[in-house]
Order: C-alpha cells, then sequence, then structure tokens
C-alpha cells in the first residue's frame, strides 16, 4: 500500500495518519506536496470554508484582527477602512464622522457644525452666539460687537450702527442709550456724544 499525498486544502497532522483531513474554518493549505499542518488565516484575512486553499481578503469597511479569524467585523461608528485585508480600522479625523458601522470613508461635516474630536459618530450644531468658519473644526464665540440669532452659522454679524454688545458670543445687540451713539458697525460699547451733538 502506497501512502496517498494529502490534497490542497487537507492535511494529516500525526505519523502514520489513515486519512487527510479538510481545514477548520479560519485555516487553509495550499501545499501541493501534501501538508501535515494548515495554517491561520493571517489578520485582515478569513476562511468560512472547511478544507479552503487559500484565505480571502476582509472586504472594504472591514477588519480581521486576529489570526485564524473566520468572518470579518464591521468597523464601528467613528472608524473607517478604505482597503481590503484591513486588521485595523482608521479612526475619523476631526472634522468628519462616521454614523453606521462597515464605512469605508468618514464624513465631511456640513457647514456651521462640527467633530471636534477624532472618532466622532456625528457632526454637532454650533450654537447662537457661535459660528465655525471651517466647517468640523470647532465652534468659536462669536466676538464682542458681533452676534449670531441662529444656530450653524460661518459668520457672525455685525451689530448695526446705533447698537452695540460688550459681551462675546451674544445673540443680539442692543440699542445705544439716549446720549450715546455707535456710529460704525460692529461697536462693542457706545460713546458719550460730543459736545455740539446730541442723540
Amino acid at each position: 500500500i502506497q501512502c496517498t499525498i494529502c490534497s490542497p486544502g487537507t492535511s494529516a497532522p500525526n505519523q502514520g495518519s489513515t486519512k487527510c483531513t479538510g481545514c477548520e474554518i479560519g485555516k487553509y493549505s495550499n501545499n501541493v506536496g501534501g501538508s501535515h499542518v494548515c495554517t491561520p488565516c493571517v489578520s485582515g484575512s478569513y476562511s468560512n470554508v472547511i478544507s479552503a486553499i487559500v484565505c480571502s481578503k476582509c472586504d472594504v469597511g472591514s477588519y480581521a484582527p486576529n489570526e485564524g479569524m473566520s468572518e470579518c467585523l464591521l468597523c464601528d461608528e467613528g472608524t473607517f477602512a478604505a482597503s481590503t485585508g484591513a486588521r485595523i480600522c482608521s479612526s475619523c479625523p476631526v472634522g468628519k464622522y462616521s454614523g453606521s458601522t462597515g464605512a469605508t470613508a468618514c464624513i465631511g461635516c456640513s457647514t456651521g457644525t462640527v467633530a471636534p474630536n477624532a472618532m466622532s459618530t456625528s457632526c454637532t450644531t454650533c450654537d447662537t452666539g457661535k459660528f465655525c468658519e471651517s466647517a468640523g473644526l470647532e465652534c468659536s464665540s462669536c466676538p464682542k460687537g458681533e452676534y449670531t440669532d441662529i444656530p450653524n452659522q460661518i459668520r457672525c454679524t455685525k451689530c448695526s450702527p446705533g447698537f452695540y454688545n460688550s459681551n462675546i458670543q451674544s445673540t443680539d445687540c442692543s440699542e445705544c442709550l439716549m446720549g450715546t451713539s455707535a456710529n460704525t458697525t460692529g461697536s462693542s460699547f457706545c460713546a458719550p456724544c460730543r459736545p455740539g451733538s446730541f442723540s
């Protein structure tokens, strides 16, 4: 009786074996000369069949962090995998987000909203009295003499002549009192009328 070489996808690990056994899921054997062991799939790949001769790379949006995996895991919210064969998912950078699992890319925040931290799962609205000049980075307070009375703004509005505000993060401007004036836009205070003038 002759010994028969195990076919790819199978192995005979012990001396004196009477048969070849198919590789378990998560392992493979592509040795055409006969194999005594099946090799675990490397991280970033998987095998979900018995007697595999090759492992498959994880699809985009998924990853396999360990050897010998039978399936790939979907990237968590706030992370993504743009290429096949990922061992880990990348974090969404500041200013972008991923609100679902299995993302292949992160989405930039829309105008007036921000994601100030990496791995964000959503963008946050800039409240009244604040603005976001560069979408997605951070909300800034309106300076003195300016305001926003609605959220999600990319810039603040300067107070009109005759009006002022002396606080940052204002949502409106106040009218100058009698005897004072603000002759320019964006005033943070009202000045007393000069002699020979009134208001």
